[in-house]
């Protein structure tokens, strides 16, 4: 299957990406197709968690990376799709697994 992917973080995105741009995807993200891929924001200082649960974590934002036309398999897109902002505006899913990118990568402790 055909579908656009991240050069920076290797995520994939449908096939429809780049046509439906500004009103389906990347909202808000300027009008040229861009990588609406999370990265972790490490150069600013970890945030603790609105929900008084004593979490925290370092601020993330889109990377905006560019984005080239690949062909892959099925269960690879299925792999490797990203969890696109229309999907999680609330960044209920996102948030986890940045979180978890940042624990793994020994930058917050749990």
């Amino acid at each position: 299957m055909q579908c656009y992917q991240c050069l920076r973080t290797g995520v994939l995105y449908p096939e429809n990406y780049i046509e439906e741009w500004g009103t389906k995807y990347g909202i808000g993200l300027g009008p040229v197709p861009v990588s609406e891929a999370l990265v972790n924001i490490y150069t600013s200082k970890p945030a603790r968690s609105a929900t008084g649960n004593g979490e925290e974590m370092y601020p993330v934002g889109n990377c905006g990376g560019q984005i080239q036309l690949v062909t892959v398999s099925d269960t690879v897109y299925k792999d490797n799709a990203a969890v696109l902002a229309i999907d999680d505006p609330a960044m209920n899913v996102r948030g986890v697994i940045m979180r978890d990118r940042q624990i793994a990568n020994k930058r917050i402790r749990v």
